[in-house]
């Protein structure tokens, strides 16, 4: 029974996080052979000042850094 935990920005549609879903699970059922069905994916969204990088927030990465995002 796999588990997938995916930690991304918050700011994808619904509609988004629906393929990106279907795709991750088709991937998994082709790579270990298992049942869509057994498959269960955790989506954790954070906004841009709760993630750190390199010393700096993400939302402090946009202003110094363009394309950063």
């Amino acid at each position: 029974m796999p588990v997938l935990h995916i930690h991304m920005l918050s700011g994808k549609t619904p509609e988004q996080k629906k393929a990106m879903v279907k795709s991750v699970t088709e991937a998994i059922v082709k790579s270990i052979e298992v049942e869509a069905e057994k498959i269960t994916i955790f989506i954790k969204e954070f906004e841009k000042e709760d993630i750190g990088k390199a010393g700096l927030l993400y939302n402090e990465l946009d202003t110094r850094c363009p394309g950063s995002s």
